[in-house]
């Protein structure tokens, strides 16, 4: 190839672009580097003085409130009932993510619909119909679950509720079941009971008691306190847990809550896992139960030897899981208000699945559909007197949510039952905080708060009374002008009103709730009993004359009087029948003629009592 001119200038100008471009890149790159360097050093003297900035505007703030504050105590005039409060100094959180006060609520802003307004506008349907739709569609899909972890084919039909009373279905809603289509009940497992952390604060509490002098309160702790894990606790392999009441083999919603409450006191119990398994356990078989019937009491796993399906039962709405078909308003209350202690001091949220939800709106629904029991209710049972099992007597519209039974499961008198509305207007406060907090569900919250307002509102507009020339809490109402005045031992109770939490804006001072407590702990109501072993309030679940320890625990638990409490401690020591355990009831003069003795409820509640106040002894 010949190497010509023309060549040597290409060769050149190749070199001479290559040997160019290289000096640039050297020296931009040289300056790049010096400008980002230079970047570097003024952003962060930039962020220097914009710290020092905030530093001085939040001393000057500091300055500023200090000085008002000061001019305020010196010159009360000053103060300017208008002004604005003086604002936070802003902290190192992100904006999102500091809450001062909870967002305004659709129902806060609505004030005037009510609960059973908003669910019909929001669901098109009649509130009935409402709950109807979401009783079957839950219970439904709660069937085929159980079906398909039991083994039985999905295909099997799924018998619709009866809501309305036709042949022998007198007492409704009710599910018909049949054995061959349902699936066996979860297998119980084996499992220490109690665990080691229970013996463990066993042995921690009787220490303290016993290094007090206080031997015969010890000797009854370490037998109730670990009494319903030891005698009535079931796992089972479901991740459910069953707890029976005692020397009856079924479950009470209420009575099995109250009974793993007193676990729920001890730091050493929450953190422990197998008694997250318990509680958790016990509260999601509560919600398995409450679908079954949202009306029952009580419940079973199975058909016990003795139970069957005959037309008696089922006339009275017993299928294979409810047992009792009395409505009692507190049971409902109970479920709400465990599921809430247990986040409370656990900081656990496993509880509050899709299945805990629906159950919640299955419950205030109900609620809603009971405010008008006169018009609405599907409720029937065969046991209540009145118009075809509807109630025992007639009630008119007032606002609170109606009630078939007492915590004692004896019928109410008059169907708005004051204590289980104060319960309710409790648990609903815990629901409106569960719905916000966890579920963001802006529909359940809703229909808590206007549901709460209008059952504590109707409270003390129907069940305030004067007696003595003091206004106080009727037991019972019925919204036309009736009342009962008395208490009954069984929990909520209106000496129980401190423990369950209610408090209303209402009465601000407590001075109904206060002279409420003087009117029940005597001679004024017609179930306190005064003996020569004890004074209590008993029941007319048992025979007359005879104390409730569960009421005397129960003055001692409401209680900031020292005197007062080591009294109920002296009467409890004093009327175990030498046993150690609590009783059902006693009689005032004779402790040794008691009602059931294994009643695991008040054995916990004692427990409660002790941990609650031991070291004041």
């Amino acid at each position: 190839m010949r190497f010509t001119f023309e060549h040597q200038i290409l060769v050149f100008l190749i070199i001479w672009v290559v040997g160019y471009s290289t000096v640039l890149r050297f020296y931009f790159q040289d300056t790049h580097s010096k400008t980002v360097d230079d970047n570097k050093a003024e952003v962060q003297q930039l962020q220097q003085q914009l710290e020092l900035c905030k530093d001085e505007k939040d001393a000057l703030a500091k300055q500023k409130r200090e000085a008002e504050l000061l001019l305020q105590q010196k010159d009360p005039s000053q103060k300017d009932s208008n002004s604005k409060p003086i604002p936070k100094p802003p902290d190192d959180k992100k904006k999102d993510d500091v809450i001062d006060k909870p967002k305004k609520t659709n129902a806060e802003l609505d004030t005037k619909s009510t609960a059973k307004d908003y669910v019909e506008n929001f669901s098109g349907k009649k509130i009935v119909e409402y709950f109807r739709y979401i009783l079957t569609e839950s219970s439904t899909n709660l069937t085929m679950r159980e079906r398909q972890r039991g083994g039985k084919s999905l295909d099997l039909p799924i018998q619709e509720w009866i809501f309305s009373q036709q042949g022998k279905y007198d007492s409704v809603p009710y599910q018909v079941t049949v054995p061959e289509n349902e699936p066996s009940p979860p297998a119980t497992i084996t499992a220490t009971l109690p665990p080691k952390s229970v013996a463990d604060e066993v042995d921690r509490v009787c220490s303290i008691l016993e290094g007090k002098g206080r031997t015969k309160l010890a000797e009854m702790f370490r037998k109730c306190y670990p009494n319903t894990l030891a005698t009535t606790t079931s796992l089972l392999e479901d991740g459910t847990t069953y707890v029976i009441t005692g020397d009856i083999d079924l479950m009470w919603l209420r009575d099995s809550s109250a009974q793993v409450h007193q676990y729920l006191a001890s730091p050493f119990l929450v953190g422990d896992p197998e008694m997250q398994r318990i509680v958790e356990g016990l509260i999601k078989r509560q919600s398995i139960f409450i679908q079954k019937s949202p009306y029952g009491s009580s419940f079973r796993l199975k058909l016990r030897p003795g139970d069957d399906l005959s037309d008696f039962h089922v006339s009275k709405a017993r299928n294979i899981y409810v047992s009792m078909h009395n409505y009692e308003l507190d049971s409902l209350c109970y479920h709400i208000w465990l599921s809430y202690q247990w986040w409370k001091v656990s900081g656990r949220t496993d509880i509050f699945d899709a299945e805990w939800q629906r159950v919640a709106h299955i419950i205030v629904t109900l609620w809603i559909v009971e405010q008008y029991h006169h018009d609405l209710s599907p409720y029937r049972y065969k046991e209540l007197t009145r118009d075809g099992g509807k109630w025992s007597s007639p009630v008119d519209y007032t606002g609170m949510t109606w009630t078939a039974f007492r915590p004692s499961d004896d019928q109410t008198t008059y169907g708005y039952l004051i204590p289980s509305n104060m319960f309710a207007v409790v648990a609903l406060g815990y629901l409106e905080e569960i719905a916000r907090e966890i579920y963001k569900d802006d529909r359940l919250q809703t229909i808590a708060f206007k549901l709460k307002n209008e059952i504590d509102e109707a409270i003390h507009k129907h069940g305030v009374v004067s007696s003595g020339g003091q206004k106080i809490y009727a037991y019972e109402v019925d919204g036309r002008g009736n009342s009962n005045l008395m208490d009954d031992a069984n929990v909520p109770s209106l000496l129980s009103i401190e423990y369950i939490g209610y408090k209303s804006k209402n009465d601000p001072d407590g001075s109904i709730a206060k002279n409420t407590r003087s009117f029940i702990l005597s001679s004024s109501n017609p179930f306190y009993y005064s003996g020569s072993k004890a004074d209590g309030i008993g029941s007319p679940h048992t025979p007359s004359g005879n104390i409730w320890p569960m009421s005397i625990i129960m003055k001692g638990l409401t209680s900031s009087d020292l005197a007062e409490v080591s009294d109920v401690f002296d009467v409890l020591s004093n009327t175990d029948a030498g046993s150690n355990f609590m009783h059902e009831s006693f009689h005032n003069s004779n402790p040794s003629s008691f009602t059931r003795h294994w009643f695991a409820w008040a054995n916990s509640l004692f427990s409660e009592l002790v941990l609650k106040h031991m070291d004041s002894l």
